[in-house]
C-alpha cells in the first residue's frame, strides 16, 4: 500500500484533526501574534492589541478546563502589553502637553 501526501491543505482529510487541536492551533497563532505586538508595538497600539489578546487568550484557556495550554505566553502579553501601553499613553500625554502651547497660568 502506498501513502500519498496531500498536495495542500485542500487535499488533507479535516476530520483527522481533533476539536481540541484546532482549538490549540488558533490559541498558538492568537499568542504569537501577541508576543509580536509586545515585541513591535506601534505608537501603543500594538501594545494595547497584546494586552487584550492576552486577556482573550487567558479566557479561552480558563474555559477550556486545562486542555489548552498557553497560560504563561498569555500572562506574558497581559503584563508587558499592559505596561507598555500604560507607558506608552505617559510618553505621549507628556509630548502633547509640552508641544500644545498650553500653559496653566
Amino acid at each position: 500500500m502506498r501513502y500519498s501526501v496531500p498536495e495542500g491543505f485542500r487535499d488533507a482529510d479535516p476530520n483527522i484533526f481533533t476539536p481540541e487541536l484546532r482549538a490549540q492551533v488558533r490559541l498558538g497563532v492568537l499568542l504569537g501574534c501577541g508576543f509580536a505586538f509586545t515585541l513591535f508595538g506601534v505608537g501603543g497600539l500594538g501594545s494595547l492589541a497584546a494586552f487584550v489578546i492576552g486577556l482573550v487568550a487567558r479566557e479561552r484557556i480558563r474555559r477550556s478546563g486545562g486542555r489548552l495550554s498557553g497560560k504563561r505566553m498569555a500572562w506574558w502579553c497581559i503584563f508587558v502589553g499592559g505596561f507598555l501601553t500604560v507607558f506608552v499613553t505617559a510618553v505621549w500625554s507628556e509630548w502633547f502637553w509640552r508641544h500644545s502651547g498650553f500653559r496653566a497660568r
